[in-house]
Parts: C-alpha cells; structure tokens; sequence
C-alpha cells in the first residue's frame, strides 16, 4: 500500500492510502482538544469492535486535500491512515476524460435510455437462463439410476478428492435429510446440508454394526516413510508430528542463554533469579493444575483405522520409545474402542520421529473457537523503546495439559506392547492450539509487557529494574501453573531476539538474516508447485516490502488455473524473480 508525506492542520505526517479502509484515522494527540467529541463504534480489520473518538482536521497529501471527518485511535500503523472517501484519489490510475453526450440528449435522458437498455438485458439473459435449466434437467434425469433413500439413510457422496479436484472418489457416510425432488435429496455432511442428484448417491451399508465385539484385531503398528511425505499425511492436521522429548532432565539453568551486554551487577541479578526458580526451568514436561482438556465430537461412534505394518529393523526402537512414555505418565495402556494409526517419519538428518495420525478423529471434532494471537498486533505491542527482550519457549507445551478421562479413550493408539491412550493433550489434535492459547491467556492474565504466540512467550521493557521484576513474575506465574521452560530455547536480557522469523527489538523489527539469505539463494522454481512455494517464502516477509502484491503479480499469474506447469520464465517473470 502506497505511503506518502502529507501535512495534517499544518503537522507533518505520513500518509497510508488503504483501499481497503472506509474512513480517515489518525494517531491520537496530532489533533488539538476539540472540545466534547463524539464517540464513534467502528469495525477494524479483524473483525473485532472499539470506540474512536471523532474530530475535524484540514489534510493535505497527494490523495487528498481539504477539510475531512477524522477517527482518532491510539495506534494506528501510520500517522495517518486515508481511507475510500469522497475525492480520496487511488495511486496509478488515471481519470478518463468523461465522454460528451449526444447532440440533442440531456444527460439524465442517457441515464434512462441506459437503464432501460440494461433492465432489457437482465431479463432475456434471465429467460435465457430458464429455458436452458430446464433443458440440461431434462437431459439429466434422462441418465438417472433408480435410487430411492429415505429419511435417516446413510449413504455416499461421489466427491472430489482433497488432494486432487480433478479426481472423484466416495466419500461418507453421511445422512439423508429428506426429498426436496425427483431424484433430489438434501444430505447432511456434517459442516453443511445440501442437495445432491441421484447419481452422486450410493447407500451406505456399516459393517460394524454386524459384529458383535468390538476389539484391535492387531497391533503392527508403524511404517516408516520420508519427511516430505509426512508432511502430505498431515494435509489435515499441520502440527500431527509427535517428536518423542527429553524424558529425564539432561539440561539446567546453567544452559539458559543470557545476554553478553549485561553489566556484573544485572548479571548477578539475573543468575539469582535462575537460581530461585531452577524447578522451572528444566527439559522435562511439567503438568499443569490450571487447566483439563476435553475433546468433543460430533458423534459417538468409535473411530478405528488399521494399523500399519513396522519393520522389524525399527521395532526394537518404536518399543523403546513407547516404554519411556509408559514410565514418564505420557500415556498409559488403553482397552477403549478407539485406534488411530501410527507411523514414523525418517528425518533428513538420517533420525526417526514418531506420529500419530489423529486425521479421522480431527473430521469429528468440534471446532474450538478461541481466538489465536495475531502476528501484526504482537509485534506492534512490543514497540520499539524495549532495551531488554526475552524469550522463554516451554518444554513441549502441549504435553503439559492433562486430559479429562472421558478423552483419554478418544486418543488410543496402536503399539507392539498392545493399546496405549494418552494421559496429556497430544500433538496433532485440530483444536490443540486453541486450548494452549487459553490456559496461556489465564496464566499471563494482567502482565503487563509480556506477550504469547502458543509456547513462546516475550517480555520486553526499557529500564532493567522493569525486565527483572517481569521476568520473576512470568516464571513465578509458571510455577504457580506447574508448567516448565526448556533452558537452551530461554534467551533472557537481549537487546534482539528472533521471534516466529523476525529479529524483534532493539528499536526495529526485521527479518532473519538466515531466512533472507535463503530467499536470495533460491534458485529458479521449475514447476508450479515449486512456483508456490517460493512465493510463500517470499511472502512472509510481505511487510517489509511496499506494494509486494503488484511487484509478484507476473509470478502470481504464472500460478493461475490455465496456466502452463512448467513455468515459462519470460523477461517479467525473471525481472521479477531477480527484484525479490
């Protein structure tokens, strides 16, 4: 978006030109007391509601000039932010000059003529429209099978797959809702109900409702399959990687990274403290006391999926790593009806990782709504006068939540040494994130200065005597919550850290030098697929970067629907690629 300079009741002021914004604001105190002004409830961008209070200024930028009706708002991105309003111009689109009417025709005659012109339109496109309908009916149900469903039928749905659009496969059950025609039944897939023909349905028969015991008929657990391919597998659940931690404490205060810039003094300061609290700092998972998880589904019905099959050269490994959790109270044997698969991930540096795949349990799990961090609104909290940053990451979180015993049964898993079921929140639940956000909102509840994105938690401030006392706080909050950090990912009393790909602090936000040096080494993607992921890449960085959707678009158009898979580099594309 196009930034400018401007002058605002005579003050110097930058000037964002969103097109996306239908008002005028400006940051708090750049308007003089007005008197008694009115209070205005406006929508922001993430759909949350706030009161701004209401003014009259005199701008003067190269989109606009005159008096205008202005928000004012604590922190705006920019001193000014100039929205859609009337005579607000866009950057690089020019005027036409407005065409002359026709001789002898009044411009509100022309504007009646070309209404009535376009009413005309509308209604024979709309005929149109109508007959063609009833023809392609006609022709459809002419090739319909005879399927007849009742209410509360369960039945298949012939959809495309969710790898491929292109690709047809039967997907359900899912239940029939009722006959809205010839032909026509509404069906409830679970997120929506809609109408499908005939020809899309098949009737569902369930084949363990036939048997009369329900049981793990075998536990070959595991099979081992490249990194890349796991991350296909967890098409549906991005964080379903489940790395086996430290189940004995190897690492101590003594490997928490601190600061070389400290003098001797906030050195000791800060040595104390870690001494004080060294039980929370420490490899091994902690268990909370202030918060249960409880997975809810949609339906009662177990979900199972067959084992797959380990090779013996892994099963000494596998076996090993399940005793270790067994004894560490990660989970616990299991007789429940449930069964989710596992499998183990070959690492590129030649090591293993063990997964459970919580797919089909993930499909009937209901959504938990509560809200995640935002990005921009962390890294504008942090601000840009803290001299002190800190970042504590905590020994895998998500194991640190116990579950209700009613969800233990829901996470069972296979293993050689016969059912286990998890104790604690595993990784690769859909609503995971979710439920770490709010027993981290409790836990951090009225610090100030300190902020969250899931396990990660900075604590910033100016003066050193504020960043001690916010870091006693932060750890004894974690002691009361009985929760741990992992010394070695602790940086404590940096001037920068790098947080989530940024370097935050010290004045500045910037990208990581690593993450850069790898967008600038990149070679020429070959394909579509490597065309998307590079401009992923690139635009993580987007905000460093003005107007970066315009800069990409000859890229961005070589991704579209039609376009060739193989990418044709043209003089834009690669003059593109090289700008980036």
């Amino acid at each position: 978006m196009p930034v400018a300079d401007g002058m605002l009741n005579g003050t110097k002021v930058k000037v964002l030109r969103d097109s996306g914004c239908s008002c005028v604001v400006v940051r708090r105190g750049l308007l003089e007391n007005q008197g008694d002004m009115k209070k205005m409830t406006v929508v922001l961008a993430d759909g949350r509601a706030t009161q701004a209070d209401t003014g009259q200024a005199y701008l003067n930028c190269p989109y606009y000039e005159g008096h205008v009706s202005v928000l004012q708002m604590e922190s705006p991105l920019y001193d000014v932010i100039l929205g859609n309003i009337d005579g607000a111009k866009c950057p690089g689109i020019k005027v036409e000059e407005t065409i002359p009417d026709e001789e002898g025709k009044s411009t509100y005659q022309n504007v009646v003529d070309l209404r009535e012109k376009i009413e005309k339109t509308v209604e024979l496109a709309h005929q149109n429209l109508r007959m063609s309908s009833a023809r392609y009916k006609t022709h459809f149900h002419k090739k319909a099978k005879q399927r007849t469903f009742q209410r509360g039928d369960k039945v298949l749905l012939l959809l495309p797959s969710l790898h491929n659009k292109l690709q047809l496969k039967w997907q359900g059950p899912y239940e029939v809702i009722e006959k809205t025609g010839p032909n026509v039944y509404q069906v409830d897939t679970g997120a929506t109900q809609k109408s499908y023909h005939a020809n899309l349905l098949k009737k569902y028969y369930d084949r363990a409702a036939e048997l009369k015991e329900i049981g793990i008929l075998q536990c070959a657990v595991a099979s081992i399959i490249d990194e890349d391919e796991g991350e296909e597998l967890c098409h549906d659940a991005p964080q379903s990687k489940l790395e086996m931690p430290s189940l004995a404490q190897t690492e101590t205060i003594k490997d928490v990274v601190i600061s070389d810039n400290l003098s001797q003094r906030e050195q000791e300061e800060l040595n104390s403290l870690l001494v004080e609290y060294k039980d929370v700092l420490t490899d091994v998972p902690g268990r909370t006391n202030s918060y249960t998880y409880d997975i809810r589904l949609t339906s009662s019905t177990p979900i199972r999926r067959n084992p797959y099959p380990t090779p013996q050269a892994t099963r000494a490994t596998l076996n090993e790593e399940v005793r270790n959790m067994l004894n560490a109270g990660i989970i616990e044997p299991s007789d429940s009806p449930y069964c989710s698969p596992s499998v183990i991930v070959k690492k590129r540096d030649g090591g293993n990782r063990y997964c459970v795949d919580f797919r089909l349990l993930n499909n009937l799990t209901v959504f938990d709504a509560e809200p995640m961090p935002r990005l921009d609104d962390l890294f504008q909290q942090i601000g840009t006068e803290s001299k002190f940053v800190s970042n504590i990451d905590l020994s895998k979180g998500y194991w640190q939540i116990p579950l209700s015993e009613q969800s233990k049964p829901m996470t069972a898993f296979a293993t050689d040494l016969g059912l286990m079921q998890f104790r604690v929140m595993p990784f690769g639940l859909q609503c995971a994130p979710a439920a770490f956000s709010r027993l981290m909102r409790k836990v951090l509840h009225g610090l100030d200065n300190v902020k969250n994105y899931i396990d990660d938690i900075i604590i910033h401030h100016a003066s050193w005597e504020e960043h001690i006392k916010g870091l006693k706080n932060v750890l004894s909050r974690l002691r009361q919550a009985g929760l741990t950090a992992r010394p070695t990912k602790c940086l404590l009393a940096f001037p920068e850290v790098e947080f989530l790909g940024h370097r935050i602090g010290d004045g500045r936000l910037a990208p990581t030098n690593g993450k850069v040096e790898a967008i600038k080494t990149a070679k020429h993607p070959e394909n579509k697929k490597q065309l998307r992921s590079f401009l992923g890449s690139a635009s993580f960085y987007r905000r460093y970067v003005p107007n970066f959707a315009a800069i990409v678009s000859p890229l961005t158009d070589a991704t579209r629907k039609g376009s060739p898979n193989r990418v044709i580099w043209e003089e834009p594309q690669r003059r593109t690629f090289k700008k980036i």
